[in-house]
């Protein structure tokens, strides 16, 4: 009920802490466009009114609201 099989198995992780997404993410995609993957990434240091949206991309984030640094997301 809850396990989806998958038939690719040629998935690709990234983790990634990439301290500063808007400045270092489009890179990494461009790199890696042609292929399936799912991007883990810490330390995104992005505010909520920052956008984080990549055309094949869902994003999924929390972003740190309190403190300096931190933030995660997540691209599937």
């Amino acid at each position: 009920k809850y396990v989806t099989k998958m038939n690719n198995k040629n998935i690709k992780l990234i983790q990634w802490n990439c301290r500063g997404a808007r400045l270092n993410l489009a890179s990494m995609i461009e790199k890696y466009k042609d292929q399936t993957i799912i991007m883990m990434l810490q330390e995104t240091l992005l505010k909520k009114t920052q956008g984080l949206k990549y055309a094949g991309y869902n994003t999924f984030r929390n972003d740190r609201a309190q403190a300096q640094g931190g933030g995660v997301a997540m691209l599937v």
